[in-house]
């Protein structure tokens, strides 16, 4: 009995466990794992975070696109039906109505136009002799930055689509031709009519 005593004693010695002091070297150790660990949870962070950015960027832009789309197709549709109401009635005027309402309309514009000029030379006289204003021509540079301006709004206008794209391709191609026109024909007259009688 004391010989198996002894044996149990001795085998509980050998299975108890000592815990030893940790030292500065291990300390260290644990320290540079959890640092790289720590360097790259917060570089996840910040790719998550900048992904979130772009996400949110691409779904504004792409918000913006959808509604240009929309809102032109809704144009489109729009123009659809108002060309079809406006053939309807056409057709069922006869060839005599037709020719009378189109010559009425050509007058009104030329109308409108002569009524613009003239109103608007008499308000000139009225707001320089009963106002006291002074008329001040634009510079050259304000007119620069005009053109570049306009020439930004209609590139991004052409890139919205392809129906957009068409339509400002003919405005500009109609505008240059008119343009070297104007220049040879009215605006030279204008200028030169100007000058003789000294407005």
């Amino acid at each position: 009995m004391a010989d198996e005593a002894l044996q149990q004693e001795a085998e509980q010695e050998e299975l108890t466990e000592v815990e030893l002091p940790e030292s500065e070297d291990d300390e260290n150790e644990e320290l540079q794992e959890e640092e790289p660990q720590q360097e790259a949870k917060k570089e996840s962070d910040e790719i998550e975070d900048y992904s979130e950015g772009v996400k949110k960027r691409i779904a504004k832009l792409t918000y913006k696109i959808r509604e240009a789309e929309r809102r032109e197709q809704a144009a489109i549709d729009y123009a659809k039906s108002v060309q079809g109401e406006l053939n309807k009635t056409k057709n069922k005027l006869s060839k005599t109505d037709q020719a009378l309402i189109e010559a009425a309309c050509t007058v009104e514009n030329e109308v409108m136009m002569s009524e613009f000029n003239a109103n608007n030379g008499f308000a000139l006289q009225r707001l320089v002799n009963d106002h006291g204003v002074k008329v001040v021509e634009f510079n050259d540079r304000i007119y620069d930055a005009f053109g570049k301006a306009s020439e930004e709004v209609f590139a991004e206008t052409a890139a919205s689509s392809p129906i957009a794209k068409r339509v400002t391709d003919s405005f500009l191609k109609a505008r240059k031709e008119l343009g070297a026109w104007n220049k040879l024909s009215d605006t030279a007259y204008v200028a030169k009519r100007n000058k003789v009688l000294g407005l």
